[in-house]
């Protein structure tokens, strides 16, 4: 079976053609706001930006969305911290169906264990985690053989609702 190519799109910032993976798609809702279309799911013309906070808020601060989707927009001030919020919660939900379909493993001792006996692609601990639990579990995971990457960008209370 052949692999589907992801699309390839435009950012209005850069000007760099990407796979639409690496943008935030941009769109007007009927107010006439500009909103992120995260999942690339809304109706109507869109505009993309590369996926990080600085190109965001260079689209924003140069009013380039306006520009590009030409015509009567406003752009809501703080659009780069309201993306982020939107790719932590969609990133958590991930984390939750993973833990429902058994692919996600959660507390300090399912870890270890889990690290130990099968093969494991990341570790997410929360940003406020201690140290030493870290680096214990970093531990494990270099016995095992395991090349990890280690993510600490939730909360533990983003973890526990997941």
């Amino acid at each position: 079976m052949l692999e589907r190519e992801s699309p390839q799109r435009s950012c209005i910032v850069t000007r760099e053609v990407r796979d639409a993976g690496e943008l935030i798609r941009f769109v007007v809702a009927p107010d006439g706001e500009v909103v992120p279309d995260i999942r690339r799911k809304l109706p109507g013309r869109g505009v993309n930006v590369t996926a990080t906070a600085a190109d965001v808020a260079l689209a924003e601060r140069k009013h380039l969305l306006a520009k590009a989707l030409a015509g009567k927009v406003t752009v809501v001030p703080g659009l780069a911290g309201r993306v982020e919020a939107l790719l932590s919660d969609a990133a958590v939900q991930g984390l939750s169906l993973a833990r429902k379909a058994g692919t996600a493993v959660f507390g300090y001792s399912k870890v270890e264990k889990t690290l130990a006996t099968s093969q494991v692609v990341a570790l997410i601990h929360a940003a406020e985690a201690a140290e030493n639990g870290a680096a214990a579990l970093a531990g494990v995971a270099r016995r095992s053989g395991a090349n990890l990457i280690v993510v600490r960008a939730f909360t533990g209370e983003q973890l526990y609702l997941a």
